[in-house]
């Protein structure tokens, strides 16, 4: 068995195995079940799949022709994706040296296309099939089932002896290695690192320590640089760092002039290559020349394209960097430049340095130490700190404005260019998979220290997460508890609001009446002015009327009192007896 499954299983205490491990009569059924329940905890499950038997690798005839599958999300627009196209090529084109037939039958395997309007693949030799599996939604517990079954379809139609997943951080790359390693015909699976070890120990979830344990269950890890190389040994026998092809021929037609104020920026528009730190660069740089021009090489990620060329816009850049969008064929901009930069905050093994060199482009980069090819060098490779782009453009500057040194390292970056264009990577590559069925690679049966410690870290690491991931939780909590409070106010407020409206509109129809109100008092208090005159009026005349009343009353009894009054009243009292005296005698 070439993976260490089974060695130093006392690393960490032994833990309870998952149920569904127990009912493995179906196995299609166990992954998904197991997928299902482990989605956000598979460094957990994987830690407990290194003592499964149906996982091993079970070896193969050596005499056998063997079909290799190499598994990526695509293989267009990326350095991963373009060396895994070289890679398929390389395999499917190698012959057996005795008999001249071919030595693999070769599978390149993406998930199937969302639509129309993908970018085109790199090439691939006619030798190379192209099969498709279901993508894999990481955002979602999807359902697993239909990417097992395509997985099984293809092993057992193909027979396929080995997988290369270039996938290594893939959420998804777990699952795939059940589905593969858990056939019938137990094929190896490999795992080849396309990036710096160091880089999922920054990712959220648990990566770095899951990584671990799928070191430990697959046949074989293939890395891009010695310092992974070590890393990766601590944990699998079989580990081999292999440099990615380089296909890039090395002739004077491609070589560069030197002799102009141009510069190069190749790569995806994606945060690790920091491309707005080139557009910083650019604007020291043409401070110092005026005419300097930036070519930046390669498409990705629309809202960083956005950013670019709001920053180019406000810097007054416009005639200073061209972002040229991606090409397939990028020969036309290494032979416009002088100087080719990278602002990459990790890299794996990056193409397009080589690809720069060839074409005898010196090289300015930000710091990856890792790689260390970067420093054995004399020169043809300048590095500055992260994130110092006034340093870079000093280096820049200085290497435009003196062509002959210029040349001079850039004829010795050819020169090392060449140096790794005849590795035969394709002969490497076969030696590591024969290791797989011979058995032949150096097993180390005692944990070192290296091995305690590197573990531990990833450990650490993951606990402290997990605790930030609590801390966080419960500052979620309390952000949605005075997120519903800050509702139920917001709410209030707004029934205030509206009962406020309410009042103001009231307020206004209370006021009209007020002031119709006050219009019939002030009305009214006319009348009662004109009321009071009459009354006024009235009483004079009552006066005058009682005054004259009193004086007639006063002449009245005067004339009562005469003797005229009297003798008159007497007088015509006479008649009136007259009369009752005639009716009685009638």
């Amino acid at each position: 068995m070439p993976n260490r499954g089974n060695q130093n299983t006392d690393i960490v205490n032994p833990s309870e195995m998952p149920e569904e491990l127990f009912h493995m009569e179906n196995w299609e059924d166990t992954v998904c079940a197991l997928q299902q329940k482990y989605c956000y905890e598979r460094s957990f499950l994987a830690e407990k799949l290194c003592h499964i038997e149906q996982l091993k690798y079970r070896q193969r005839d050596p005499s056998k022709r063997k079909t290799i599958a190499a598994y990526y999300h695509s293989i267009h627009n990326g350095g991963a994706q373009r060396v895994v196209a070289q890679l398929c090529n390389i395999w499917a084109q190698m012959k057996d040296e005795q008999t001249g037939a071919p030595s693999y039958r070769v599978l390149v395997i993406t998930d199937e296309k969302a639509g129309e309007d993908y970018e085109p693949d790199y090439p691939l030799v006619q030798q190379v099939e192209h099969l498709y599996v279901p993508k894999y939604d990481t955002k979602e517990r999807g359902d697993y089932r239909p990417r097992f079954r395509r997985w099984q379809e293809i092993i057992t139609e193909y027979e396929v002896d080995a997988v290369i997943s270039s996938a290594w951080t893939f959420p998804g790359a777990l699952w795939d290695m059940l589905a593969i390693k858990g056939h019938p015909l137990h094929p190896a699976y490999i795992i080849h690192c396309h990036n710096f070890m160091a880089v999922p120990f920054g990712f959220v979830n648990d990566m770095a320590l899951e990584l671990i344990w799928r070191f430990r269950l697959s046949d074989g890890v293939v890395t891009l640089s010695e310092c992974d190389d070590m890393y990766a040994k601590s944990f699998t026998d079989h580990s081999r760092f292999i440099m990615n092809p380089f296909s890039v021929s090395i002739d004077e037609e491609k070589t560069a002039d030197c002799g102009n104020h141009n510069l190069i920026w190749c790569g995806r528009l994606a945060s690790e290559k920091q491309p707005e730190e080139a557009v910083r660069m650019m604007k020291y740089l043409a401070e110092q020349i005026p005419d300097a021009k930036l070519y930046m090489v390669g498409s990705g990620s629309g809202e960083i394209q956005n950013r670019l060329e709001q920053m180019i816009s406000q810097m007054g850049l416009g005639e200073n960097v061209e972002l040229v969008g991606f090409k397939e064929n990028v020969d036309e901009y290494y032979k416009k430049a002088s100087v080719f930069i990278s602002t990459s905050e990790f890299e794996g093994m990056p193409l397009v340095f080589m690809e720069a060199m060839a074409h005898g482009l010196p090289v300015i980069s930000y710091d990856m130490p890792w790689l260390t090819f970067m420093h054995k060098n004399s020169g043809e490779i300048i590095t500055v700190g992260q994130g110092c782009a006034e340093r870079m453009a000093q280096e820049a500057a200085r290497l435009l404005q003196n062509p002959e040194i210029c040349r001079i390292q850039g004829q010795k970056a050819k020169t090392k260019a060449h140096a790794y264009a005849s590795a035969d990577i394709g002969r490497e590559w076969k030696q590591f998979l024969s290791e797989i069925d011979s058995g032949e690679f150096p097993r180390r049966r005692e944990r070192t220290s290296q091995e305690v410690l590197l573990y531990y870290l990833a450990v650490f690491q993951q606990k402290g997460k997990k605790r930030i991931l609590e801390e966080n939780n419960k500052l979620n909590h309390k952000i949605c508890s005075l997120a519903e409070e800050k509702q139920h106010l917001k709410s209030e407020n707004q029934r205030l609001s509206v009962r406020e409206i309410e009042l103001e509109e009231n307020n206004k129809s209370l006021s009209v009446r007020i002031s119709k109100l006050e219009e019939n008092v002030r009305k009214l208090s006319v009348k009662r002015d004109k009321a009071d005159k009459r009354h006024k009026q009235d009483c004079d005349k009552i006066k005058i009327l009682e005054k004259k009343n009193k004086k007639l009353t006063e002449q009245i009894e005067k004339i009562l009192e005469s003797k005229t009054y009297k003798i008159g009243k007497r007088l015509l009292y006479l008649p009136k007896k007259l009369k009752q005296l005639f009716w009685r005698k009638s």
